[in-house]
Parts: C-alpha cells; sequence; structure tokens
C-alpha cells in the first residue's frame, strides 16, 4: 500500500517536472512578436505625492510702517500692470514737484549761460580792441627811433605782457572753445539731472503698486477695516510694518507640485515627463505638462520640486483642490508610440537571461534589433527594429 502511494507521487512530480520543461522549451521557442503588443507614446514612471496651487500667487507686504492709498476694491480682477496701490503717495507727489522744478530751473540756467556767455564775449572783444590799440601806439613809438633811453625796455616788456592778453582774450572768445565750455556745462547740469530722475524713478517704482499678473485681489482684513474708517477721500492709510495688505491669486491657471522621489522619475529628463491627476469630483484624469523646476532653500540645503501646467482643470475644482495632497501619476512620454510591454509578460520567457543581464537584457534576447527606450516599475517601452 505505501509503496504503491509513493510510486504514484514520484510519477506525479516526474510529470510535473515533463510539463515545466515542456512549457520553458515550448516558451523558449513561442516568444511574442513584439508587434503584437499595444503601441503608446508614453510610460508610467510611478505614483508620487503633489500638491496643487495656483500658477500664479502673490502676497504684498509691508517691511515697514508707511501710508497707502488703495485704488482697487476687494475682489476686484486686476489685469496685468495695473496700477492698484500707492505707497507715500504725498512724499511721491512732492518728489514729482520738485523734480519738474528742477527740469525748469536747468531750463533757466541754460537760458543764463548763453546770455552771460554772449555779454562775456561782447566785452572782451571790446578788451581786445583797447590792447591792440594800445599795442599799435607803443610799436609806432618804437618805430620813430627817438632816444627815450629806459623806456624803451619798459615798453618791450609791456608789448610782451599786452601780447599774452591778447593771445589769452583771443583763446576765449574762440568759438571752439566756446561751444565746449557751454557744452561742458550743459552736460553737467544734464548729469545732475539724470541722477535726480532717477532717483526718482526709484521711489516710483516702490510706490506705485501694479499687479504683476492677471488676478484676484484680496485686501487683508486688517487693511479693509483701515480703510473702511471714517475719512478723507483718497486720504492714505497708515498701515503697520511686516501686514500683509493683500494676496493677488491668478483663479484660470493652476500648476501641481510634486517631488521626484522614485529613481525611475528622477533618472528621467523633467522636460520629458507628464503628469496625470484625478478629478477627485467627476473621476476625469487631469494632464499636466512639465514647467520648470523650483528650488527652496531649507535648513538642510536646496529643495528641488517639478512643477507641472495643468490643463483641462475647471476652476471651482481647482479651488476646491488648491492645497490638498493628491496622488500624481508621473509618465514620460515620446514623440512617437512604441510599443509598451508589461514585465509578467515576459518575465518567465527566459528567467536565466533575465536574471544574468536584466530587462534590457532580455529584451535584447528576444528581439534582438530593438531597443529598450525606457524600463519602468511595471512595463517596458521598447522601439521595434524596423522603426525610425
Amino acid at each position: 500500500m505505501f509503496i504503491g502511494t509513493k510510486i504514484k507521487m514520484l510519477s506525479k512530480i516526474t510529470w510535473l517536472l515533463c510539463f515545466l520543461f515542456s512549457y520553458a522549451a515550448w516558451a523558449e521557442k513561442q516568444a511574442p512578436e513584439l508587434s503584437d503588443f499595444p503601441k503608446t507614446n508614453r510610460i508610467w514612471l510611478g505614483l508620487e505625492e503633489g500638491s496643487i496651487r495656483p500658477r500664479n500667487y502673490d502676497s504684498i507686504k509691508t517691511d515697514i510702517a508707511r501710508f497707502i492709498v488703495v485704488h482697487a476694491k476687494d475682489g476686484q480682477i486686476l489685469k496685468k500692470d495695473e496700477h492698484w496701490m500707492t505707497v507715500d503717495p504725498e512724499e511721491l507727489e512732492l518728489e514729482r514737484k520738485a523734480l519738474s522744478v528742477e527740469e525748469e530751473k536747468f531750463k533757466i540756467k541754460l537760458r543764463d549761460e548763453r546770455w552771460n556767455s554772449d555779454e562775456l564775449i561782447e566785452k572782451q572783444k571790446l578788451a581786445l580792441d583797447g590792447l591792440k590799440s594800445k599795442k599799435e601806439e607803443l610799436v609806432s613809438f618804437l618805430e620813430q627811433g627817438e632816444d627815450i633811453g629806459g623806456l624803451r625796455e619798459r615798453i618791450s616788456t609791456g608789448l610782451l605782457d599786452i601780447d599774452k592778453k591778447i593771445q589769452r582774450i583771443q583763446s576765449q572768445i574762440d568759438p571752439e572753445n566756446v561751444k565746449k565750455e557751454f557744452e561742458l556745462f550743459e552736460s553737467e547740469g544734464l548729469l545732475d539731472l539724470k541722477r535726480k530722475r532717477k532717483r526718482f524713478e526709484l521711489l516710483e517704482r516702490r510706490s506705485i503698486v501694479k499687479a504683476a499678473f492677471e488676478g484676484k485681489l484680496e485686501l487683508s482684513e486688517s487693511v479693509k477695516q483701515e480703510i473702511g474708517k471714517p475719512r478723507d477721500k483718497d486720504k492714505p492709510t497708515w498701515i503697520s510694518n511686516n501686514t500683509t495688505i493683500a494676496t493677488l491669486v491668478d483663479e484660470k491657471h493652476y500648476e501641481v507640485v510634486v517631488k521626484l522621489t522614485n529613481s525611475y522619475s528622477r533618472e528621467a529628463k523633467p522636460e520629458n515627463l507628464m503628469v496625470l491627476l484625478q478629478d477627485s469630483q467627476t473621476g476625469k484624469l487631469i494632464e499636466g505638462t512639465f514647467d520648470r523646476i523650483e528650488e527652496i532653500e531649507t535648513g538642510a540645503g536646496i529643495k528641488h520640486n517639478s512643477i507641472f501646467k495643468l490643463s483641462n482643470l475647471p476652476v471651482e475644482v481647482a479651488k476646491h483642490s488648491s492645497g490638498e495632497s493628491h496622488f500624481v501619476h508621473i509618465y514620460r512620454k515620446y514623440p512617437k508610440a512604441h510599443s509598451l510591454v508589461q514585465k509578467k509578460d515576459i518575465a518567465f520567457i527566459a528567467p536565466s537571461i533575465l536574471k544574468k543581464h536584466g530587462w534590457s537584457g532580455l529584451v535584447k534576447h528576444l528581439w534582438p534589433k530593438s531597443t529598450v527606450l525606457q524600463v519602468g516599475p511595471q512595463t517596458i517601452l521598447i522601439k521595434n527594429g524596423n522603426e525610425n
């Protein structure tokens, strides 16, 4: 009885071994054609955690206590570059008037400089004529040949002095020299005026606050309370230091922030990645395309986040989902579709090859002319040898 049972067990084991060997041999011969697998232009690289936020968000704060005037209403949609607030408006207006006065003063200085220059030239010309006449008299006196004793030496010295004065005056009234002096005076004045304009422009840039992008303005509660107090129309409001004045939110465009953690995603070029996440309300998949890498300084170093722009995301859904954590599917995309092979479909065809050479080696073994484009957690994207 025992012997019979043992024989039956051995027979069963032998049959199973024969089946496995025959299956392995059959499987080795029956490797499917690569063209039989579905084609796609992307491959799944894993799940990551991400959060949805408005693509454009700005928080406006005061660094020091100052006066402000808000020209927009709470909840108003601002256009890009729309002027909605003025900081220290009275100071700005005083500096604008001061600059205007300086510009007018400079025009008057230029006019007076021209007049003074013309008047000086006329005086110098008269002085030059006088010097020339005096020179002619002295020269004529010397040429008479009379015995004038020690006066001859004094007259010669006087003539030398007159010549020096004549040269100096001629240089002063020379048109080229006059032009250069006036241009120097003008350049010096313009440079000083330019500095003042530059200082005013910096003040104006700090004072006139414009919307960096189109979005909804939301005033802080403290600012709304201050603005709501009885006062003259357009009278500046005093705001304490380190006070949040308002936030500007772009409610039309949203993005998802993802920190890539798995090796598949981190090894791929960010610009080749895309994401899919599920709308919690409708269940539809929302696609995101890579936009940029965001660097955030932390105590331990710099953290890198990948930012993806979301498309076809309804505003109400975005508002509801903003700030929440979501599971995000990461994909690597390609310009063309290629064969997508499930690892489980080829894992047992040649296990020894897989063990020794990995998935790329197994693919080359099964389809020698093929090229592995990407190995994912569950699938492999393969380019067929006859594809361009």
